[in-house]
């Protein structure tokens, strides 16, 4: 009797149904990407939950919690059937359609998204920025403006590899895109400094040394068609020309199409930009000369003044430097110039209070100023601050990738921490070096014919031990700026040098021959003693000239060695930064 009930009993047991729920519902509109949890009641074990899209098996999921994940950017917009259908252990299985609709906004169209998007970028908002930059894509899969706009997104949220993808896209797209290009180059050179603070060295230097390379390359192509589109300077475009040739960094060219006309009418229009041309030329007594003409026909103004207190200053002139500068400010203190000025006095006359204190108003309203970056790397590094000093040199870098200055710091840092020093192991002089050289050819590349670069590149030679590769810069860095006491002052302890080295030499070739010498040794020794002393002989020019270019500081010394000369380049022979005149 007991039988039947209990075969029934275990007959309904068998028979209940497998519950599915999930958690959205019937009709929702799904219009950003949306994560589905999937609960399955059963007596059995769930072996596996199916997502079917529109009867095609989409995902599956095998352990609680089921989740699945809806992307409105990968579907078609309008109605969506969504099944979801779950297996036991038993052999059973049951299934739930649930009808959505998908609206990811692609109506608006490509253009207005994008624009959406791009300031949403603008204002920080990464994740929003590519969530609509996609969308965009998705209505017009072909529309660059929406690539770009995701290769910046993503740079701004640090996933490098993304932004390179949409920024290399949008190039292939557009070879001629040179936005494209130009955020390619920071998207690389964020991958460098990224390595940087990975602590990886070595990886970072070359990473750091071909990502720079690039970026000046690229940002030169940016700034010789701005300039090239102008075309010959002509009276109407004369100052459009000049400004294109000092971003270019084509200083003579700037200089030479003004000084006709400023020497008919000695404006400070024109002045400010000679004088600041010939500035960044190295060639101080003219930049004075052309601010004297200013002066004698009283058109001086602000700018003008900051400049003169920059190079009486750079003279060490101070009471002149003091004189320019209370004008300037009082003709215009928030000209970017002036303050910029006012740092670099502070700076060189060793006054840390009164730069940190400069800089910090600099920072609050200008952190974005490449001239500010070099300061404030330049004196974090000094109080070392570390983390601040290569913080503001990557964002003078990314500003502005054909500031030289700033590479030419970083690489003089690094030798002076080998000048200063002692007892470095050789893998950490090694390391110095291999950092001086990468910045010092980043430098190279920005401008090549700088004799500050020059200078530099020789006394890196000179650490290289490659005398002949030394003494070709030495030449070079005199050619391109003969007024440049920092390259002759360099040029004289090279020399000299190399006259030691010729003449070790000839004392080694004569301790070499054993017995009597004969004539053709002797001629040899001859030979190598000549050419030491037309090395003497040249270093001692060298060092004459240097005297007579800076006598306040040269005068009377003697010829230098190359620890002595670098000291000297480190602290004196460095061009005055300040920003181009408006």
């Amino acid at each position: 009797m007991l039988i039947a009930p209990l075969l029934a009993a275990i007959a309904f047991f068998k028979a209940a149904p497998i519950v599915i729920n999930a958690d959205i519902a019937e009709g929702e509109v799904i219009s950003h990407e949306r994560t589905i949890k999937v609960r399955v009641q059963t007596d059995s074990m769930v072996t596996q939950v199916e997502l079917y899209v529109n009867d095609d098996l989409r995902d599956s999921a095998t352990a609680t919690p089921y989740t699945f994940k809806i992307d409105p950017l990968s579907e078609k917009d309008g109605d969506l059937k969504l099944t979801f259908a779950a297996y036991t252990n038993a052999g059973e299985n049951s299934k739930k359609t649930i009808h959505v609709k998908i609206n990811s906004g692609v109506s608006k169209g490509a253009p207005a998204l994008t624009e959406s998007a791009l300031d949403l970028v603008t204002q920080g908002k990464y994740d929003q920025a590519v969530e609509l930059a996609r969308v965009a894509l998705k209505a017009d899969p072909n529309y660059n403006p929406a690539r770009m706009v995701l290769a910046r997104a993503f740079l701004g949220l640090g996933a490098f590899d993304k932004a390179q993808q949409f920024a290399e896209d949008a190039q292939k797209a557009d070879p001629k895109l040179v936005e494209a290009t130009s955020l390619l180059s920071a998207i690389m050179m964020e991958k460098a400094f990224h390595t940087y603070n990975t602590g990886d060295r070595v990886a970072t230097l070359s990473a750091i040394a071909s990502a720079l390379k690039t970026a000046v390359i690229d940002r030169q192509k940016l700034v010789e068609a701005a300039f090239d589109k102008i075309g010959k300077p002509t009276d109407e475009n004369r100052f459009k020309y000049a400004d294109a040739a000092i971003r270019a960094q084509h200083y003579s060219a700037a200089a030479t199409a003004l000084q006709p006309g400023f020497r008919v009418n000695p404006t400070p229009e024109a002045g400010d930009r000679i004088a600041f041309a010939q500035m960044r030329l190295g060639r101080y007594p003219e930049a004075l000369d052309t601010i004297g003409i200013m002066k004698r026909a009283n058109k001086q103004d602000a700018y003008g003044e900051a400049l003169e207190a920059v190079l009486r200053q750079n003279a060490d002139d101070e009471q002149g430097a003091d004189d320019a500068i209370k004008a300037a400010i009082g003709d215009d203190p928030q000209n970017l110039g002036v303050r910029l000025a006012q740092v670099y006095v502070a700076i060189h006359r060793s006054d840390m209070s009164v730069t940190t204190r400069l800089l910090a108003n600099l920072q609050s309203d200008q952190s974005q100023l490449p001239e500010v970056n070099y300061y404030v790397a330049m004196i974090s590094d000094r109080l070392h601050r570390y983390d601040a000093s290569d913080q503001a040199f990557q964002e003078g870098v990314l500003a502005e990738p054909l500031n030289y200055d700033l590479y030419l710091e970083r690489g003089n840092e690094d030798l002076a921490v080998i000048a200063t020093k002692k007892g470095l192991d050789k893998t950490r002089v090694d390391s110095r070096m291999l950092s001086a050289k990468a910045y010092f050819e980043a430098a190279q590349v920005a401008k090549p014919d700088s004799p500050q670069v020059l200078t530099a590149l020789t006394i890196l030679a000179v650490q290289e031990g490659d005398a002949n590769k030394a003494a070709d810069y030495a030449d070079a860095a005199i050619k391109a700026g003969p007024t440049y006491p920092a390259a002759r002052e360099v040029a004289a302890a090279v020399f000299s040098r190399i006259s030691v080295i010729l003449g070790a030499r000839a004392d080694a070739t004569r301790k070499a021959a054993s017995g009597s010498i004969d004539a053709d040794v002797q001629k040899k020794i001859d030979e190598q003693l000549a050419a030491s002393r037309a090395a003497d002989q040249r270093a001692r020019q060298e060092n004459d000239m240097a005297a007579k270019l800076d006598p306040k500081n040269l005068g009377g010394t003697n010829i230098p060695d190359i620890p002595t000369a670098f000291r000297y380049f480190y602290g004196h022979g460095q061009i005055p930064v300040i920003t181009a005149p408006k």
